[in-house]
């Protein structure tokens, strides 16, 4: 099947990587063979471009397409190392957020700013919240703070979304894992980002193509929902899987090798 005119994209850590983090050499292969066929192909990660060749040292032989990092904020295109369309958090508020975090939720929050290469933060203390990760160094400005949660309080902390929403319109609230809050510039989500890849595309002669997504948790909603065909793993969140036009195996089982062969055989 040619796959000229067809935009895959994927999540990672829960779609593509199994529980321990590990890329699945059936999910590489069926890529590299998306590709051969003239499919276009990126990863949309809540990690940031750094993290996300972390995984995947040769990220650039594995991609046709910018990916889509920090949920959103921009996109990065490997094979020519260039950002592209970015969105920084405003910074008005972002000192006062901790503060208010830790209030509203009756836990302390820590704040880390962290830079490139420094060591993981200390654990969470039992008494705090989380841990509030702010990446610094990047020349125009924060593109997320990470809301590392602790564990016993993430349900809690995550129903105050909300309210954080209203006190703070500047910015958007997301999960990206049960224990992860993402806080980005308001607006921005990987749905934004696909509609940025769909214009570049268009702009290279490819008019209308046909969008398949797969991903597992609240923070790839918008883009299943911006998909042409929306896919999920057996170990999709409830709320993903119901607006999925397609389920396949656990992630552990090659979910992505899955959907591919779907599309090569034209099931979908």
């Amino acid at each position: 099947m040619d796959c000229n005119d067809l935009i895959f994209l994927s999540d990672l850590d829960g779609t593509f990587v199994d529980a321990d983090r590990h890329p699945l050499p059936q999910n590489i292969e069926a890529v590299r063979e998306f590709i051969r066929r003239g499919g276009h192909f990126a990863f949309a990660s809540g990690r940031s471009h750094r993290d996300l060749a972390d995984v995947f040292p040769k990220i650039r032989d594995l991609v046709s397409l910018p990916c889509i990092v920090s949920n959103g904020a921009y996109c990065y295109d490997y094979r020519i190392g260039r950002l592209e369309n970015p969105c920084y958090l405003a910074a008005d508020g972002l000192d006062l957020f901790p503060r208010r975090l830790s209030e509203l939720s009756g836990h302390p929050f820590r704040r880390w700013n962290r830079y490139l290469g420094e060591p993981e933060p200390a654990p969470i203390a039992p008494e705090e919240g989380g841990v509030l990760c702010y990446d610094v160094g990047h020349a125009g400005g924060l593109f997320k703070i990470i809301g590392f949660l602790n564990p016993e309080t993430a349900d809690h902390t995550a129903a105050l979304i909300p309210r954080l929403s209203a006190e703070f319109p500047q910015y958007r609230f997301v999960r990206s894992e049960k224990a992860i809050l993402d806080i980005l510039p308001g607006g921005v989500s990987k749905a934004l980002q696909l509609a940025y890849l769909r214009e570049k595309l268009r702009k290279e002669g490819i008019g209308s193509p046909r969008v398949f997504c797969i991903g597992d948790y609240d923070n790839d909603l918008e883009m299943l929902r911006a998909a042409d065909v929306a896919i999920c793993p057996e170990n999709a969140s409830p709320v993903v899987k119901a607006i999925c036009h397609r389920r396949v195996c656990h992630c552990r089982n090659g979910a992505v090798a899955e959907a591919l062969s779907l599309i090569f055989s034209g099931a979908i």
